[in-house]
């Protein structure tokens, strides 16, 4: 199973004490998550998130951590 999404955030207004008003900036993001099954019990995932390495920030001051990669197994029982 593959899923692939991309989030669109247009130009928003946060406020910070040192900063005053400021206009952040629009932004899209994509990520992605493949699923494995292995059988009815198992299963293997993959997601990255920010995988064109977006850089935006969400509220003043806090800046993207860039592309991140992530995997597991999952059990169900």
């Amino acid at each position: 199973k593959i899923h692939l999404s991309t989030l669109f955030v247009g130009a928003s207004l946060d406020f910070s004490v040192p900063t005053g008003e400021r206009e952040l900036d629009d932004y899209s993001r994509t990520d992605l998550a493949v699923t494995w099954m292995v059988n009815p019990m198992w299963q293997l995932f993959i997601s990255v998130t920010n995988l064109f390495d977006a850089d935006y920030e969400e509220a003043i001051g806090f800046n993207t951590k860039g592309t991140a990669a992530y995997a597991g197994v999952r059990y169900t029982f």
